[in-house]
């Protein structure tokens, strides 16, 4: 990437190409959506997840739930 094509995307006249933005978001360890807009993605409801999850029992589901809050604190 030269110095001119670093110009003409800070100033808007060219757009980075998706390999790019892939590329550039692996390398700086971040979400194309965090690279693309700044905001970093929600936090996963883990909670939600393993309520939703119809192979784990109740007994089983009050247990891991009660461990994320464990972590979380």
């Amino acid at each position: 990437m030269t110095h001119q094509h670093v110009s003409r995307l800070e100033s808007g006249r060219a757009m980075p190409s998706l390999d790019l933005v892939v590329r550039l978001a692996a390398r700086f360890g971040i979400t194309t959506d965090e690279l693309l807009t700044g905001a970093e993605r929600a936090p996963a409801d883990l909670a939600g997840a393993i309520r939703a999850d119809p192979k784990l029992s109740g007994v089983a589901k009050r247990h891991l739930i009660g461990l994320v809050d464990e972590l979380r604190s």
